[in-house]
C-alpha cells in the first residue's frame, strides 16, 4: 500500500504561520529605539515616565512638553522638582512650554514616533487628539479622559 503523501513532490511550502524568508529576515534586523516625547514633566514624569525611558535601551527621550518652569508636586509627597532647565540639562533634550508650540516645531515631530500624555486629566481628551492629528502613537495616563463621551471619540 502506497500513501499519497509519500509519491507526491515535496515542495517547499511557507511555514503554516505565515512567515515567508523575507519576513523572517525582516524580523531579525535590528530596530531603531522609539522615540517618545513626554508631555507634562511633574512629579510622576519626573519620578517615573523619564527615568525609565533614559535607561530603557529600546526607548529615547526626544522631548519633554512641560508648560511652567517649576513643575510642582503635590504638597503631601514634599518633593522638589527639576525645573524645565535643569531637565533639558539632565536628558539633553528640545523643552516646549505648550503643545502647540511641539507641534509647530516640524524637524522634533518628525523625530518622535509617539507621546506620553502625563498631565492635569481634563487635559488628556485635547492633547490625545492632537498628537493622534498628527500621526504619533500615544499612551495616556488613567484616567484616558474624564468623560465617557471624550473617551468615544477619542477610541474612535
Amino acid at each position: 500500500m502506497v500513501f499519497e503523501a509519500e509519491t507526491a513532490n515535496p515542495s517547499p511550502q511557507p511555514p503554516s504561520n505565515g512567515m515567508t524568508p523575507e519576513k523572517k529576515r525582516k524580523l531579525s534586523e535590528p530596530v531603531p529605539p522609539a522615540r517618545i516625547a513626554v508631555i507634562g514633566a511633574a512629579w510622576w514624569s519626573q519620578g517615573w515616565h523619564l527615568p525609565q525611558l533614559q535607561r530603557n535601551p529600546d526607548s529615547t527621550i526626544a522631548a519633554i512638553m512641560q508648560r511652567s518652569e517649576q513643575p510642582e508636586a503635590a504638597k503631601f509627597l514634599n518633593l522638589t522638582l527639576e525645573t524645565k532647565t535643569q531637565l533639558r540639562e539632565r536628558y539633553g533634550v528640545p523643552i516646549f512650554s505648550s503643545c502647540e508650540e511641539l507641534l509647530a516645531d516640524e524637524k522634533t515631530m518628525a523625530a518622535i514616533d509617539g507621546v506620553i500624555i502625563c498631565t492635569a486629566h481634563a487635559c488628556h481628551a485635547d492633547m490625545g487628539k492632537k498628537f493622534l492629528a498628527a500621526g504619533k502613537h500615544i499612551l495616556m495616563e488613567k484616567p484616558m479622559t474624564v468623560d465617557v463621551p471624550e473617551a468615544r471619540e477619542l477610541a474612535a
